[in-house]
């Protein structure tokens, strides 16, 4: 019979990076050099406050942050009245050579837990959503900005914030995009055009260059 974790945010945490990587709670425990039974304690609730030590060990063996079992990674502005899902910070410039596909390859920096009812009220799938860490360099972002990005949403309108492939030299960068136009010099020259902003300046593509991977849906506060 499967385990039904009955520790809350924690319990759930561990039961899903368990799934992950293939892990019984025993096998877990005992490759943290803990108790046999210490991580099915905290999946059941019978261990409600965890030592720092305890959390660090696990984490460590699920490959994950410390943060990212006992709550420290929750966005400050979300409601907690729902069990959360978790969504991966990732590093654009880590992210290459995956011939376009931006969920083929997404170096992990954090998982981050939401309430999964938030994410549903934003019409966001768990799977299909990442977080970046802004670098600036746009306007209206800072560095250190955490930004919501949509995987389904690929389209080039309307204009705003979006995650783009660059074909010619197989990377992926945040970038602004503007209202498309005719006549602006560029790729396109003479017909439309569209004008992207990048943290090291604007360019004007032609509509069909442009590889959007998807788009940014909401910036937060994170505590």
């Amino acid at each position: 019979m499967a385990l039904q974790p009955a520790g809350g945010l924690l319990g759930a945490r561990l039961d899903r990076l368990l799934k992950l990587k293939g892990l019984s709670p025993r096998a877990a425990s005992l490759a943290a050099q803990l108790s046999p039974d210490a991580c099915r304690n905290l999946m059941t609730g019978r261990s409600q406050k965890p030592h720092p030590s305890t959390i660090a060990a696990l984490a460590r063996v699920l490959g994950v942050q410390p943060a990212d079992l006992d709550g420290a990674n929750v966005p400050s502005d979300a409601p907690a009245r729902s069990m959360p899902a978790e969504i991966q910070e990732v590093d654009l410039r880590r992210v290459d050579d995956a011939g376009g596909d931006f969920l083929k390859y997404r170096p992990q920096l954090a998982l981050w837990s939401v309430p999964a009812d938030l994410l549903a009220a934003r019409g966001l799938q768990a799977d299909r959503t990442v977080v970046l860490r802004a670098q600036g360099g746009l306007e209206g972002v800072a560095a250190g900005d955490r930004l919501i990005v949509d995987l389904t949403q690929r389209s080039l309108y309307p204009p705003g914030l979006a995650v783009i492939w660059i074909e010619e030299s197989g990377e992926f960068d945040l970038v602004r995009i503007g209202a498309p136009s005719r006549g602006v010099s560029g790729r396109d020259a003479g017909g439309m055009s569209v004008s992207l902003e990048f943290g090291w300046g604007s360019v004007s593509w032609a509509p069909s260059d442009v590889h959007v991977v998807g788009r940014v849906v909401a910036k937060w506060a994170w505590g």
